[in-house]
């Protein structure tokens, strides 16, 4: 209908709407002066208050809970990039209870130390170089019967040796890091070198058998495992535990075997640098 030709006055319709104390607030503030409605909306309501819809339901002011959202979520991917070390550079402890796999020679208690540098890809990978050394212990091995070997003949005897071993391993890592611990996960290759089967020989030799070996092997070597760090703060962290399973492949001069598994824990400190 033309309301202009008719002469009628357009008559205002208007919705009774269940309004909140504060959207009449706010209503009345926007009349009073030439300021924005959002502005008048933003400071009747406070971060927590609500909006009534005609239906009478509520509905969180939507625009001020995805800014807060999007605030927490890049401070929380800001926290995580920065608890990410570039590098890590770490001295520990280690143990390894080494099995010689000869019948009659138990398994050995290596005890010694060393360290290594982890260089990270992001928040879960690295690569790791890692190198340990471990001290001298000695091995007792007693025959009641003469033993012939591939290569010569052990005597009835005791006898006894020492022998070291030096592992340098390189593979990757793959961790979870938190705002207090990193856990991970570790899959390393490389090789070892020890006398200890070498000594043997030549202990055997000395009570009148007739072996051949080679005094120092460098077989390969691998190690598979993981561990648990726990930050001090931002460079420092304290290394709980790390345990690896370790397949050695030196050849045994007695029973010409070539795998030993082997069990090895580790425990010390590491320094982080440059922050991602």
């Amino acid at each position: 209908m033309d309301f202009c030709r008719s002469g009628l006055q357009p008559r205002r319709i208007e919705e009774k709407v269940p309004l909140s104390r504060e959207f009449h607030r706010a209503s009345e503030w926007g009349k009073q002066g030439e300021v924005p409605l959002t502005t008048t909306l933003s400071k009747a309501l406070g971060p927590t208050d609500r909006i009534v819809d005609k239906r009478g339901n509520t509905m969180r002011n939507t625009m001020r809970s995805a800014a807060l959202m999007s605030a927490a979520l890049m401070s929380t991917a800001t926290a995580f990039a920065q608890g990410t070390p570039k590098w890590e550079l770490y001295g520990n402890y280690s143990y390894m209870q080494f099995n010689p796999t000869i019948t009659g020679l138990q398994s050995r208690a290596f005890n010694g130390g060393g360290g290594g540098v982890v260089a990270n890809f992001g928040r879960v990978f690295g690569i790791k170089a890692d190198l340990q050394g471990y001290g001298s212990t000695q091995n007792t091995y007693t025959t009641s019967a003469p033993v012939v070997t591939p290569h010569g003949t052990v005597p009835v005897g005791t006898f006894k040796s020492s022998g070291n071993m030096f592992t340098y391993l390189f593979g990757p890592v793959i961790g979870y890091r938190a705002s207090k611990f990193h856990m991970y996960g570790e899959y390393l290759l490389g090789g070892s070198n020890s006398n200890l089967y070498g000594e043997l020989v030549k202990s055997i030799d000395a009570g009148g058998g007739k072996l051949t070996g080679s005094g120092t092997q460098h077989p390969f070597t691998m190690a598979m495992g993981g561990g648990l760090d726990l930050n001090l703060n931002k460079h420092v962290a304290l290394r709980l535990a790390e345990m690896d399973w370790v397949l050695t492949r030196y050849t045994n001069p007695i029973t010409n075997t070539n795998n030993q598994h082997s069990f090895r824990y580790q425990g010390g400190l590491v320094l982080m640098f440059g922050a991602q």
